[in-house]
């Protein structure tokens, strides 16, 4: 819905809400929600007021609607907070003291009016009952916004008549183009799009949001920019680089160009693909070139008087007339092409933004400067503020451009706009009401001006009245069937022809929706009756000016024409100037012969694409040399496109400078030369091979170690150059990277050379085309042969080493066992338990590994303690039991210098602390105990329970798994435990 349209439906609601079963106070607070919802504003509140008998004073009656927040509110709090203790003390002058003097405030005879800002409307009612329609019309004269919705008549299709000829160039445009809404969602798309998206239109258009084509990291600059642009207009960028995620997830680099669509909250946008040209780009080092292509100027300015020009980019001379060297050179400073009326305000604004200590970057308002020839241009800028290390500003930088063009447009339109706002102000619609007979109970004055009748004339007659028997009987039906079927039915619109009061006829368009009462049931309708034939009149105007869809055409980036099918110019957009270098003016009705735009060599063939048209097909895109006005030639791509507008058939042309492209395709192949020397100087081997398996390119390393030339592999298979085994690899390993479409790293593999068997570590990748269709496979080998000869060495020496610490750990464990005989296979039980649920947590093999050495000497500690406390059958005595605590430490004491793969002192250290910290030596709590040490610790709970002990019996493993299910989270950890009890109660797990 547009926004006049929805101003219009604001008006139709509030009005309609009257309700005849309404008193004066509900139809307030009716009226005043509808208000605050539709015009999405801050709740209001209504005071009714007594008029005191003497003067013009008004005292507080009553509190008809306020909400509580606005009690709190600091700026109102000492006004507002008094009226509900003390409604009949306090006076409407009295009250006003202790507001802003800068508020607006609107009176008349029936009520005042307040804007309060942050909370909306607070109305006050004088006393009396004024009629609902004198309210009503008291409040649409002290309120603008419901006034404004009021005069807001025009209808949207009024643009009908002029969208044809630009929907046609929309939809037959070779540029993707796209129109969003405030909200993000696609409005319109064409053809173009749906070929760089892989989305059809149905699937986009008022389905999908912008965003949903967005790499993730470029979203939250996008995002930034839509909502500037409609917040802060001309601050927003109109034109950058982003990245596109098509259907199938490809990335593609877009180059993209967007306007705001004047008097609307849209957004024109067309994206073109530039993902060849970013390759291209990345390549070139020349910056200063882009730039002094670009409408933009560089400058830097000294901060000195005059803001002498310390650098300025070449194209400088194209948007002042003056040359770089005479800046540079001083011939003239920056402060002399100032006009002379801006020029306080430009100083005042590099003053007042030079104050603030952090602030890097500034923006003038547009002003304008005086060039070499005299012409006097708008220019916009953007400024940085260089500072010394000291915090000095020295110099400041920054790009100015020209806006002339968009000063002059904003200026037309918003001449059109008065227009159109004077033809608003000067046409009412006629707002009713009936009963359930068709009998008005209600109608705005606005009944004069189209029916010929006044309100009192009007009300208590019957619909019949003011149709033909037949129009009536039209009437009548519709309003029956709307009753009806009044739960389905929200609003109906259809035309008829009414007669005036002097008997004429005229067109009307009616809309109408039921009235309801309380309950839901049909009182009666409501509803706008529209005179079609005023609507006509502002359609005609409407299409004179054309200016939405015109603006979608003439700021299009590449330039577009329509010509006749004899080569006459008919029409072209801003960017067809710029790129030809005649006014628009100075085009239409020439012939591009007689202009001589193309030389003699392409003349030939443009005719053979205009007879093509005539045969009503497209053509292009064809690359021509075009000679522009100021003789100079640019490169250009053209296709075009046959239309028919009006009846009549035309071309459309389509015309984008591509000169810049052609110096990046040269330049790109000066590039690839570059990088086949580099490949050959690779020593690592690359080659590129197609589906078939046939080498398409190699580099020189791969000729040298099958000591063949380069050109005797190209176009050979892998069977051809290898052994059958080693080709079969090989090929095995394509097809699977092929079929994946991901790369594989590391793939270590034998190849026979004529000097021997080598071995290689390989990485491979799937080759795309532009298209993404997988065509062959990039190989990157490495010779590896020396390497593998010493792992190899090395991996002997490593299991030597592990055989003999293993052998000592066991040692280790019989000497304990020795001295504690009671404890036997305690700790080869609790590291087949400790190990299996290491397993079960899914850790890495060289944890687990770990976690098996240092259960099998968790309690080597305990050689250090006399054999009778080990073993004696009686429960031990405190100190008994604190020598026995001391394992812990002893052990670790023992171990902590020998250096392990692992933490095994640590381990043993903690496999007595618990989570909650009530164990020992250190009472360490929750993730200060190693993740080992929890599982040493329940699977040596575990052990112990279920096994003999010299002062008691075996316990059992129920008692066991009792335990630690029941301490769970308190003393050990819960997801060692969980593993623990899976492992006995669903896995059956024993100890040997």
């Amino acid at each position: 819905m547009t926004e006049r349209s929805e101003q219009i439906q604001i008006l139709y609601e509030i009005v309609t809400s009257l309700d005849t079963e309404l008193d004066l106070e509900d139809m307030l607070k009716k009226c005043l929600s509808i208000y605050v919802r539709k015009l999405n504003c801050s709740a209001g509140a209504v005071f009714k007021l007594n008029q005191y008998s003497q003067g013009e004073n008004y005292y507080f009656k009553e509190i008809i609607s306020m909400p509580r927040r606005i009690h709190n509110n600091s700026v109102y709090k000492n006004a507002i907070k008094q009226i509900p203790q003390e409604l009949n003390k306090q006076t409407l002058n009295e009250f006003y003291k202790h507001l802003p003097t800068n508020l607006h405030i609107s009176e008349n005879q029936h009520c005042h009016i307040m804007n309060l800002p942050g909370f909306g409307l607070i109305i006050f009612l004088k006393g009396g009952e004024p009629l609902k329609v004198d309210l009503l019309n008291s409040l649409l004269s002290l309120n603008k916004e419901i006034a404004d919705a009021c005069k807001s008549c025009l209808n949207i299709e009024a643009l009908k008549e002029s969208e044809e000829k630009y929907r046609t160039v929309f939809e037959n445009t070779g540029t993707a183009m796209i129109i969003i809404e405030e909200d993000k969602t696609i409005f319109m798309t064409n053809t173009q799009l749906e070929k760089i998206s892989g989305y059809s239109k149905k699937e986009m258009e008022n389905k999908m949001k912008w965003t949903d084509f967005i790499f993730p990291e470029d979203l939250k600059m996008m995002e930034k920019y839509h909502s500037k642009r409609r917040k802060a207009g001309n601050k927003a960028p109109t034109e950058y680089e982003f990245r596109l995620l098509d259907k199938k997830g490809n990335t593609k680099d877009i180059f993209l160009k967007t306007r705001m669509i004047p008097g609307t909250k849209k957004s024109v946008v067309s994206l073109m693909d530039i993902t060849e040209r970013k390759k291209a780009e990345e390549a070139l080092s020349e910056a200063h070139n882009i730039i002094n292509r670009s409408p933009v100027v560089a400058f830097l300015w000294k901060k000195e008087e005059g803001w002498p020009v310390e650098f300025v980019s070449e194209n400088v001379k194209k948007l002042f007339g003056y040359s770089a060297q005479e800046f540079l050179e001083r011939k003239i400073s920056y402060v002399e092409i100032i006009y002379s009326d801006d020029l306080e305000r430009v100083a005042g604004e590099v003053d007042r933004y030079s104050k603030k200590e952090d602030l890097q970057t500034f923006t003038h308002k547009p002003y304008r400067i005086i060039t070499k020839n005299g012409d006097i241009k708008w220019i916009d800028d953007i400024t940085y503020i260089r500072r010394d290390s000291r915090g000095i500003i020295t110099h400041y930088e920054g790009i100015v451009y020209d806006i002339n063009e968009r000063k002059q447009l904003k200026e037309s339109i918003l001449k059109s706009e008065e227009k159109y706002r004077l033809l608003a102000d000067n046409s009412m619609d006629v707002i009713w009401q009936t009963n359930l007979k068709l009998v008005f109970t209600y109608v705005s004055p606005s009944v004069k001006n189209i029916m010929g009748y006044t309100v009192d004339e009007w009300v208590g007659t019957r619909l019949s009245k003011h149709a033909s028997r037949k129009e009536f009987f039209n009437m009548a039906k519709k309003a029956l069937y709307s009753i009806k079927n009044y739960k389905k039915i929200k609003y109906l619109t259809f035309n008829a022809v009414m007669l005036r009061k002097d008997g004429t006829e005229i067109p009307v368009e009616i809309t109408g929706k039921l009235l309801l009462n309380k309950k839901g049931l049909p009182i009666g309708l409501q509803g706008t009756t529209h005179d079609i034939t005023e609507r006509k009149q502002a359609e005609e105007l409407i299409k004179d000016s054309e200016e939405r869809l015109k603006t979608l055409f003439d700021y299009a980036p590449d330039a577009y024409y329509i010509s006749d099918l004899k080569g006459n110019f008919i029409d072209g957009n801003k960017a067809a100037e710029r790129l030809m270098g005649y006014k628009k003016e100075e085009l239409i009705g020439k012939n591009f012969l007689k202009l001589k735009l193309l030389s003699l060599a392409d003349i030939p063939k443009a005719a053979k694409l205009l007879a093509k048209n005539l045969r009503r097909l497209p053509t292009g895109p064809n690359e021509f040399v075009l000679n522009r006005k100021d003789k100079s030639k640019v490169i250009v791509e053209i296709s075009t496109y046959p239309v028919k507008i009006k009846g009549r058939a035309l071309a459309l042309g389509i015309a984008r400078d591509i000169t810049e492209r052609k110096q990046a395709e040269g330049n790109l192949k000066n590039i690839k030369d570059e990088l086949e020397m580099l490949l050959d100087s690779v020593p690592a081997i690359i080659f590129y091979k197609d589906t078939e398996g046939k080498i398409i390119r190699a580099n020189k390393a791969l000729a040298d170690s099958l000591k063949v030339p380069i050109k005797d592999i190209i176009g050979k298979t892998t069977e051809e150059l290898f052994p059958k085994e080693q080709a079969e690899n090989m090929r095995k390993d394509d097809k699977e990277i092929m079929i994946s479409g991901k790369p594989k790293k590391n793939i270590i593999q034998p190849y026979t050379t004529p000097d021997g068997i080598r071995w290689l570590t390989t990485d491979k990748i799937p080759y795309k085309d532009k298209g993404g269709k997988i065509t062959g496979v990039i190989g990157l080998a490495k010779d590896i042969t020396v390497q593998r000869k010493s792992e190899e060495e090395l991996k002997q020496s490593y299991q030597r080493l592990k055989k003999t610490m293993d052998a000592s750990i066991e040692t280790m464990s019989r000497i304990l066992e020795a001295k504690d005989p009671y404890t036997s296979g305690h700790q080869q039980r609790v590291s087949q338990l400790a190990t299996v649920v290491a397993k079960e947590l899914n850790l890495s093999p060289d944890k687990i590994e770990g976690i098996k050495i240092a259960s099998l000497i968790h309690d080597i500690g305990k050689i250090g303690l006399p054999t009778e406390i080990l073993s004696k059958p009686t429960k031990l005595t405190d100190i008994e039991f604190s020598l026995i605590k001391g394992h812990s430490q002893i052990g670790y004491d023992i171990l902590k210098s020998i250096e392990f793969s692992w933490p095994i002192a640590q381990i043993i250290l903690q496999h007595h602390e618990k989570i909650n910290g009530s164990g020992y030596p250190r009472g360490l709590k929750g993730d200060e105990i190693l993740l080992e040490a929890k599982i040493i610790c329940v699977a040596d709970v575990v052990e112990a329970m279920s096994s003999h002990r010299p002062y008691r019996p075996a316990l059992g493993i129920d008692k066991a798994l009792e335990e630690i299910s029941q301490n769970k989270g308190v003393l050990y950890d819960p997801e060692v435990v969980d593993v623990c009890l899976k492992l006995f109660k669903e896995k059956e797990f024993k100890f040997e």
